[in-house]
């Protein structure tokens, strides 16, 4: 049985038994749509002599935005509010720009949430632990947060609704459809407090590495030879998921295993971690950042699950007083992009020993041509926010504000 993701909590065994059982269902469900494979297991205990490795890793700044335009246009559309956050967001990270006014009446970038919590988790915990849902999002916000922030309004006791209600309105106001409607309520709109991308589901996590976990070769030229990532990608027609970060090293390193005839499993517990993070690269008046200005949290050491980056309200500093070094210049830092693109993340995986592998185990598949990520169809995407993100007036930009009582619609 996994224990919550980062160890972050301790919740009732019906939580506990819930999220395993959410866990089983995904996977049981790919299997079924034809990724069993000998080489990708539920459980990491059977899998003999293994080890855990921390080498499934990338980094956590977009990627589609980069390759489509360029690193300038990333910044932009990666930090443009809700909006950049909504499309862009989907490598299993994602952050919130808080903006405060400064002394002279500017209103400027002062710090960054980031999370990489899983939505399924958090879903878990408002269906069957409403109390300790709430109790446990006051405590990351540091504020009071009424039940209607997280149910709708009129909902002061979400134990009298039955199960299915509390997911649905949980789902609208909070965490999303996980299909790719957006909360409507502004609690995870104005911070983040867990992932709502679609793409950054528990599903699509184990989706991927089982996806990569079977050895696959190429018959060509009279022999046969391992087959490269991006013919994997073609091979399955998902080419789409070739141009990211995250579904690339995710797959490589589940294909690598399995192509040395090694079983791997989520490490306990599954979740996905914040690994690691260059913080060297910033300073502030030509000194390191002050220590309480990076506040790790959301798991144990290693498995941490949330990242504060930048100056409390209390201190009269902002984040564009932090600087970067980018091919040996100093910038001042204006957002979230460039901190999360210091950051690694990845889940945690157990991974056995080599073992034979037999004929029928490998699957054939053809040669392909490589993928040219700049002519992907996100690219028009891309380009189409571009173009929102150019006609909005400058303070449109970082998003909707907060209208009345924390947790309520956007207005």
């Amino acid at each position: 049985m996994y224990d919550v993701p980062g160890f972050a909590d301790r919740v009732s065994e019906t939580v506990l038994s819930e999220w395993n059982q959410q866990i089983n269902t995904i996977f049981t469900q790919q299997q079924n749509q034809g990724l069993r494979s000998r080489f990708m297991v539920l459980d990491p205990a059977i899998i003999p002599n293994s080890n855990v490795t921390d080498a499934v890793k990338w980094v956590g700044n977009p990627a589609e935005p980069e390759f489509c335009q360029n690193i300038e246009v990333a910044r932009q559309l990666s930090d443009f509010g809700i909006r950049g956050r909504q499309v862009l967001h989907n490598e299993y990270l994602e952050y919130h720009i808080t903006f405060r006014v400064d002394a002279q009446g500017r209103q400027r970038p002062k710090r960054v949430e980031i999370t990489t919590e899983l939505r399924e988790y958090w879903l878990t915990l408002a269906i069957h632990d409403p109390l300790q849902m709430q109790a446990i999002a006051q405590d990351i916000l540091k504020q009071p947060i009424p039940f209607t922030a997280f149910y709708g309004p009129g909902v002061t006791d979400p134990n009298q609704l039955s199960p299915q209600e509390r997911e649905r309105r949980f789902s609208n106001f909070v965490a999303g459809d996980g299909r790719g409607s957006s909360p409507i309520g502004s609690l995870n709109r104005d911070n983040a407090l867990f992932m709502s991308h679609p793409i950054n589901g528990l599903d699509d996590l184990i989706f991927i590495v089982m996806f990569g976990a079977t050895p696959r070769r190429v018959r060509a030229d009279g022999g046969e030879r391992k087959a490269l990532l991006h013919e994997l990608f073609r091979a399955a027609d998902t080419t789409f998921l070739a141009c990211r970060h995250a579904d690339p090293a995710a797959a490589a390193a589940a294909h690598d295993a399995a192509s040395a005839g090694r079983t791997v499993a989520f490490a306990n517990p599954l979740g996905m971690y914040l690994r690691t993070f260059n913080a060297d690269v910033f300073s502030f008046n030509g000194q390191p950042l002050p220590e309480n200005w990076i506040r790790f949290s959301r798991g144990n050491p290693n498995l941490h699950q949330r990242l504060e980056f930048g100056p409390s309200d209390d201190e009269p500093f902002f984040l564009d007083d932090i600087v970067f070094s980018e091919g040996g210049e100093d910038r001042p830092l204006t957002g979230g992009y460039d901190i999360v693109a210091k950051i690694e993340v990845g889940p945690m995986l157990v991974v056995g020993q080599p073992t034979p592998i037999a004929a029928n185990e490998f699957l054939d598949i053809p040669a392909s041509e490589p993928i040219r990520c700049r002519e992907a169809d996100v690219c028009t995407t891309i380009t189409q926010i571009k173009a929102e993100f150019d006609a909005q007036p400058m303070m449109a930009r970082i998003g909707p504000r907060r209208m009345g009582p924390v947790g309520g619609p956007v207005g």
